[in-house]
């Protein structure tokens, strides 16, 4: 595959040294029937698919990584393909002890800059799937790459586009949850972002948050994204803590019993980090509080009785 191409349907094959002899990639098979064959029930044909897919990344990891996100991107992929092509994607460039993470970051940042370009492009479109497999894993995919490529002065950007996907007119209510879960991902850790690009993100998950957001699936990512965010608000400010405050009282008042437990939560999540900054808000919080006692269920009660 070369590197201009946005999706290949087959995958090229060479054989690596060491490998039994007569036993390489079928130059025939489709990445697709690969990732399908790495999840069935025949042991020998999951192993074998196991085997190509390691081949690959070892012969030709730039192209594997991008014909990886190729294959996220495609809605003519089974949605279990796509899952499993996020998860390999995402583990190529995160390992599972310190030295093979360090090595698979090294890998990365020395890619060809315009693979790079390509395979993110792949992952920003994945956002707007209707398939929740394939949004998910391209959501956890960006975060993994943001943490490498951000403090590396790379994918300055991501922020931009994701404010972009929040504000598009007509935006459907996947690609907005599915942005708003890629920047839950991201705010899990301090990235060093600029305090103006902190809020415009802080901006956008509060107006996701506001009732006039009409599919609940927004809402309840938007205060759970805010549960990672205001960690690194300006909550020090009035102005900002006023607002915060606001909108997560208001949405704490929903009928939508999910949504009310993650608003606790996220009350819970404020609290331990502000406590003392919350006197002003208290009165309302107490009422708040009781009135989700009365009628939030079990989940809610213990929400509750954490706050």
């Amino acid at each position: 595959m070369s590197p201009t191409c946005r999706r290949s349907p087959h995958l090229c094959s060479r054989r690596r040294p060491g490998r039994s002899a007569g036993r390489t990639v079928d130059t025939t098979m489709s990445l697709t029937k690969i990732l399908r064959d790495a999840q069935g029930l025949d042991d020998s044909i999951r192993y074998a698919a196991e085997g190509d897919l390691s081949e690959l990344q070892q012969l030709d990891l730039p192209n594997f990584l991008l014909s990886l996100s190729a294959e996220l991107a495609s809605n003519e992929s089974p949605p279990e393909c796509r899952r499993l092509a996020g998860i390999i994607l995402k583990n190529s460039v995160e390992g599972k002890y310190s030295e093979d993470n360090n090595l698979n970051i090294k890998q990365w940042i020395n890619l060809d800059p315009l693979i790079k370009s390509q395979i993110k492009e792949s992952l920003l479109t994945t956002l707007g799937s209707s398939v929740p497999d394939a949004w998910r894993a391209s959501s956890q995919v960006i975060a993994k790459l943001a943490y490498i490529d951000i403090p590396s002065q790379d994918w300055q950007d991501l922020i931009g586009k994701f404010m972009g996907n929040m504000a598009q007119q007509g935006a459907s209510p996947p690609l907005k949850q599915a942005t708003l879960v890629a920047l839950e991902y991201l705010f899990e850790e301090f990235l060093g972002l600029e305090q103006d690009k902190i809020d415009d993100v802080l901006d956008a998950v509060i107006w996701a948050m506001n009732r006039a957001e009409q599919s609940s699936e927004v809402r309840l990512a938007a205060v759970k994204n805010l549960q990672n965010v205001v960690k690194f608000a300006n909550f020090g400010n009035d102005d900002c803590r006023n607002r915060i405050m606001t909108a997560i009282c208001d949405v704490a008042k929903s009928d939508e019993a999910v949504i009310k437990h993650a608003t606790f939560g996220c009350l819970i999540a404020i609290a331990s980090n502000y406590y003392r900054m919350l006197e002003p808000h208290m009165e309302t919080i107490l009422s708040l509080t009781t009135e989700a006692l009365k009628g939030g269920g079990e989940s809610g009660a213990v929400q509750c009785i954490e706050f």
